[in-house]
């Protein structure tokens, strides 16, 4: 009885597992669509993982150097990419990270990179959530300057390390049901 049911629950995970990652995939395409649709191959990429989705905006489409307001021209691109996830936000954890380069900045509003690249993090989360996602949903990390891409040592690559990555988390109710499943079995064994 116990293999029976043993299987059984590791087959129901099993699919719950195939269907968080055929919706992930599934994001993915229409994401890559809309970047090539609004022609933003070099400013926005999008990368799939087995439990996550990363978006990264580059700096250069969402600010000006050393601000954290919103370009007003990226308003109507980030409600077209809100659009796309707005329907999976039930079950979903969302995280948005903001990334400087290592070029110093000490202003009164932005001390340091750290606080400027929050800021941006920060500024895209309202934006998002002014077109209806969640903020309950989100967390917002700055990192500053501390995670490039790749080295700070010229001005291109600087400008790849200013951005904002939005980072769609794997199903938290797969994740739940697998520990009551872990639960279940360690039970069992007693």
């Amino acid at each position: 009885k116990f293999e029976f049911e043993n299987k059984n629950l590791s087959d129901d995970l099993s699919n719950r597992l195939q269907a968080e990652q055929d919706q992930l995939k599934y994001l993915h395409d229409r994401v890559q669509f809309l970047i090539e649709e609004e022609k933003l191959d070099s400013l926005v990429s999008v990368d799939l993982y087995t439990d996550r989705l990363e978006i990264d905006f580059k700096g250069a489409l969402l600010f000006l150097p050393g601000e954290a307001a919103l370009k007003s021209s990226v308003s109507p691109i980030l409600r077209q990419f809100t659009d796309i996830l707005v329907d999976i936000q039930k079950d979903s954890t969302f995280v948005v990270e903001g990334h400087s380069d290592d070029t110093p900045i000490s202003t009164k509003e932005f001390p340091s990179n750290w606080e400027l690249s929050t800021a941006r993090a920060a500024a895209v989360l309202k934006t998002l959530s002014a077109y209806n996602l969640d903020e309950s949903k989100f967390s917002v990390i700055g990192y500053g300057p501390y995670k490039p891409l790749v080295p700070n040592s010229s001005e291109s690559n600087r400008a790849k390390n200013r951005r904002v990555k939005f980072i769609l988390k794997a199903n938290l109710q797969t994740k739940k049901y697998a520990s009551k499943i872990r639960k279940k079995q360690t039970q069992r064994w007693r």
